[in-house]
């Protein structure tokens, strides 16, 4: 980011009401916040402020607590640089990256002369354990869409889940944190430009399944007013075989009572084995060996806490969810990179392949699913094991999701699919195997900064970020310029929009993901 020169006049303007100022460009624009001013970067067609608290920081009594609201401070905080990102492994971050636990941190973007915009608020993924608000370029998404967009941080892994029986019925700090960033925008989204009565909430992976989250949360109510969500459908779910043959079946959401052994564990092997004193020697560990406990079970979100009472996918069908506009879809080939780790090196010929699918789906919809996806329809079986379990888990899911949304307010269905998209995950490139495909956060590129995108690339990129504003600023996604998108009919509705390049259309779910056989 780069900061413009000073005239040399001091100067001093008006943003909103005098919320935002700046006493000289060099110094940056300054903003009045609930905990104290912040002062960010004056950055062309945009105003930054980084590394924002928006809680205090959860460390020493306040580890594995709800987030307190941020400790005022005097004088102008320095808001033109990232916050420290959440615990997690150093893995996959750019060396140097600051990781700490006193990590609430969220940063806004804001078109250069905002004044009551439409706020959005980005929900990061890595999968419950990495991310962070920070690795996003937002300023496409602030101009393109004229929005005022906030990322934030939020605790992951054994910080973020952590049901230990002295904590009553807790454990689900992440999406509280989550939630207290929302009440931090809503009180303050004025001060950069933004309508605090116009907020989105938006995310992708663990971003979209935290959304889907909040939308069935007690706690969550009067947070936002509408939602994005991406490869995160409430309904989706893991049968057996899905990750590699035998595979037990797994979803993202677990009941609590399930990770308290695991709580009890982990707090026995840090040294803590006492119930009576266990939680307040937990708090005294360092960070770096809580780490070492960071096991799979703590990258699921649990219910059955205060926050998160009902399963989503029960409080989903049950109609027990905020009633708002709700825009959902995933990408063309979500399972594809789960597909080559699990199943590169297993022989699958006609017979195989129909004895997995029964194992997955029972012997009436496994006999369903091969005649729907034949063996010789597809160029090898990771294509097609690809595609079944894309259309069964993730695809199918988010259009029995939107079915039961649209029940209440105007939903929207998307299918995102350009094979030359950019592969996010961090492997290596897919094998011929299962490609040409459009993989599993493919998308997230489009909606954010992306300086090395094609022509064509550009183009469908910003026809998405126009819907996502048009969204954003009234539940509708449609507007001049734009193919129309058509709202999901309750009930029974199969239409989603295809998002590909110079092929932006409706299309029919059953025809295109034999939703019928997956979501009847």
């Amino acid at each position: 980011m780069t900061i413009r020169l000073a005239t040399l006049a001091l100067s001093v303007f008006l943003l909103v009401g005098g919320s935002v100022h700046a006493t000289a460009k060099q110094d940056g624009p300054v903003a009045r916040t609930s905990a104290g001013l912040v002062r960010g970067t004056d950055d062309g067609p945009v105003r930054r402020f980084e590394g924002i608290p928006y809680a205090a920081a959860p460390v020493g009594a306040l580890r594995w607590a709800a987030p307190a609201p941020p400790t005022p401070w005097s004088g102008v905080r320095d808001a033109r640089r990232p916050g420290a990102i959440c615990q997690q492994p150093a893995e996959g971050n750019p060396p140097g990256t600051a990781i700490n636990e006193d990590c609430l941190f969220l940063n806004v973007t804001a078109p250069a002369r905002a004044h009551r915009l439409p706020v959005l608020v980005w929900i990061h993924g890595g999968g419950f354990i990495g991310g962070s608000g920070s690795e996003y370029g937002i300023t496409r998404p602030a101009t393109v869409g004229n929005m005022v967009v906030v990322t934030i941080n939020y605790r992951l892994g054994i910080f973020g889940t952590f049901p230990h029986p002295r904590l009553g019925n807790s454990g689900a700090f992440g999406l509280q944190d989550q939630q207290a960033a929302l009440r931090w925008v809503r009180h303050n989204a004025a001060a950069f430009g933004g309508d605090p009565r116009n907020v989105t909430v938006a995310g992708e992976s663990a971003g979209g399944m935290s959304i889907c989250s909040q939308l069935t949360s007690p706690s969550a109510v009067g947070l936002f007013d509408r939602a994005i969500i991406a490869s995160g459908s409430c309904a989706m779910t893991h049968p057996r075989n899905a990750f590699a043959p035998g595979s037990a079946p797994v979803g993202t959401w677990q009941p609590v009572d399930k990770l308290r052994p695991a709580v009890a564990d982990a707090g026995a092997r840090l040294g803590c084995p006492d119930p009576r004193t266990a939680l307040s020697c937990l708090r005294d560990k360092r960070p770096e060996a809580v780490m070492k406990e960071n096991g799979p079970l703590f990258q699921f979100v649990t219910y059955g806490t205060d926050v998160l009472p009902i399963e989503p996918a029960v409080a989903l069908r049950e109609g027990w969810h905020l009633r708002v506009p709700v825009m959902q879809g995933n990408t063309r080939d979500e399972h594809a990179r789960i597909v080559v780790d699990g199943y590169t090196d297993q022989p699958m010929d006609d017979r195989r392949y129909k004895e997995l699918l029964v194992s997955s789906f029972g012997i009436d919809k496994g006999g369903k699913a091969h005649e729907a996806y034949p063996l010789k329809a597809f160029t090898t079986p990771l294509s097609a094991l690809n595609r079944v379990f894309t259309d069964n888990d993730w695809i199918c899911p988010s259009v029995t999701s939107n079915r039961h949304y649209a029940r209440f307010r105007p939903t929207y269905g998307f299918v995102f699919d350009d094979p030359t998209a950019p592969i996010m995950d961090g492997g290596a490139p897919l094998p011929p195997s299962v490609t040409p495909a459009t993989v599993h956060g493919s998308d997230v590129p489009y909606t954010f900064d992306w300086p090395t995108a094609t022509p064509s690339q550009r183009r469908l990129s910003d026809h998405m970020i126009r819907y996502w504003a048009n969204f954003a600023r009234t539940g509708d996604p449609n507007g001049p310029g734009l193919s129309y998108w058509p709202p999901v009919t309750a009930g029974r509705g199969t239409r989603a929009q295809l998002l590909a390049p110079d092929a932006i259309r409706p299309i029919d779910m059953n025809t295109s993901h034999h939703c019928d056989l997956w979501s009847p």
